[in-house]
C-alpha cells in the first residue's frame, strides 16, 4: 500500500506523516534550543564568538554528514535498520548531553 499507487491519502499514510512529522520537529527542537543556549555554554565553557560559530558549524555539518552515512546505510541494510539506527544514536546523544555537566 504504497502512497504513490493511492489516490489520496489512507488513514495509515497520515498517522505514518503524523509520526515522521513529530520526529522531525523533535530533533529540530533540539537544535535550535542548542542554538539558542550558546550564551550559557560560551559563559560555561569559556568560548568566545569564534569558538561558539566553530561548534554550531560541526553541529550543522554533523547532521549532513548524519544524514548521508544513513543514507547509505539505509541502501545497505534497509530503511527499517536504519531508521533504528538513527533513533539510538539520537537517544545516546541526547542523553549524554543531558547528563553533562
Amino acid at each position: 500500500m504504497h502512497l504513490h499507487e493511492q489516490p489520496h491519502p489512507t488513514e495509515i499514510h497520515r498517522r505514518i506523516l503524523l509520526f515522521v512529522w513529530i520526529g522531525w520537529l523533535s530533533v529540530f527542537h533540539t537544535l535550535i534550543v542548542f542554538f539558542q543556549l550558546s550564551l550559557l555554554y560560551r559563559q560555561d565553557l569559556g568560548f568566545d564568538d569564534d569558538a561558539v560559530k566553530l561548534v554550531k558549524a560541526i553541529i550543522l555539518a554533523a547532521t549532513g554528514v548524519g544524514g548521508l552515512v544513513l543514507g547509505v546505510f539505509a541502501d545497505r541494510a534497509g530503511r527499517k535498520p536504519a531508521l533504528v539506527l538513527s533513533v539510538l544514536v539520537y537517544v545516546a546523544g541526547t542523553g549524554a548531553a543531558g547528563f553533562a555537566r
